[in-house]
């Protein structure tokens, strides 16, 4: 219910107005006078007691010059073919604001909306490796602690760049394999796949096929060679439908949300851009569920946060300079930081 500024009545005082009438015997103008409306107010809603409280519509129950029900379908039918609202006026001889307010009610104003949506259709690979999919998260570098969690937003960090979530998620397993990496090129997400198919591999799974957006690194030689190379058949989602390709895309951001929890626990950051891009590698070890299946990778996400900065000549260039990703072995036990309960 709408109230404007000034009403003197609401749903309650207007039921209240009622019960005091009815109940308790006073009398409409009694009433009337304790709650600052006329009596004929009073009896108005005395009279609607057995009905809906609220306002009634305003609107004119007929209109002479309301639009013909035949044009209104004759608009609905140009419409559905999706004709614009300018093309319906000059055929119909209609104003074109005639013409917009009726597909409006119409509901029928976007180009969604003309088309029914499409069923979603859920599918899960029965064996572990025949499908693995691929997607990349971008994600901004943290300098120091932001106002997510200062609440301050005028300290800024500015020009630090940004580093790549790149993640690979089996199908039917639901297990995934996730490094941070300094780029989304062509030659950065095949290296990406070869580690992966090495990994999945080392834990029993042969891969044989993947599934990619349509981003310009997946359809560029690198990764294409790299497929006919492994015998991969290389599967792409239909264009702006990034649903198709959820079991990938959903992984990324709760990666994404991790490595900012990360950060907030520890007491420095988590991304370093002092001497290189950092890579962290989240080896999601295959474990054995209910009814045969993988744990929630949520359960299963075990992050390495870097050890700290030593000072190096600048002739000295390490795989973390080069943004290769450190195995999880050869990280230091002691400064390791899990997001989730260690496998």
């Amino acid at each position: 219910m709408d109230i404007h500024k000034n009403a003197r009545t609401t749903t309650w005082s207007r039921a209240e107005i009622i019960r005091q009438v009815r109940e308790f015997g006073q009398s409409i103008r009694a009433v009337a006078r304790t709650f600052h409306v006329t009596p004929k107010t009073a009896r108005t809603w005395v009279r609607r007691a057995d009905e809906r409280l609220s306002d009634r519509s305003s609107r004119p129950h007929h209109v002479p010059g309301a639009t013909p029900p035949e044009l209104v379908g004759e608009v609905e039918r140009l419409r559905r073919q999706r004709w614009t609202a300018v093309e319906i006026a000059a055929r119909l001889q209609l104003g074109r604001s005639t013409v917009a307010r009726i597909v409006q009610r119409l509901g029928l104003a976007r180009l969604t909306a003309l088309d029914p949506r499409p069923a979603v259709v859920r599918y899960e690979r029965q064996r572990p490796g025949e499908l693995v999919h691929l997607d990349v998260k971008k994600l901004g570098r943290i300098g120091r602690i932001g106002h997510r969690i200062t609440g301050n937003r005028r300290r800024r960090v500015r020009g630090i760049g940004w580093e790549y979530v790149h993640v690979a998620v089996d199908d039917a397993s639901r297990v995934a394999y996730v490094e941070v990496l300094p780029d989304e090129r062509g030659a950065t997400v095949a290296a990406f796949l070869r580690r992966a198919l090495g990994w999945f591999r080392r834990h029993g799974i042969r891969v044989r096929s993947v599934m990619t957006d349509n981003a310009f690194a997946y359809l560029g030689r690198a990764f294409a060679g790299l497929c006919q190379l492994r015998g991969l058949r290389h599967l792409r989602t239909r264009p702006y439908t990034p649903r198709t390709n959820g079991k990938a895309e959903r992984p990324a951001a709760s990666a994404h949300t991790s490595l900012h929890a990360a950060h907030e626990w520890q007491s420095r950051t988590l991304h370093s851009h002092h001497v290189g891009p950092v890579g962290v590698r989240l080896a999601v070890r295959v474990v054995a569920g209910p009814r045969g299946r993988a744990p929630s990778l949520a359960a299963l996400l075990q992050l390495a946060s870097p050890p700290h900065e030593s000072r190096r000549s600048p002739t000295h260039h390490s795989r973390r300079d080069r943004g290769e990703p450190r195995e999880t072995s050869q990280l230091d036990p002691s400064r390791n930081h899990c997001a989730g309960p260690e496998v």
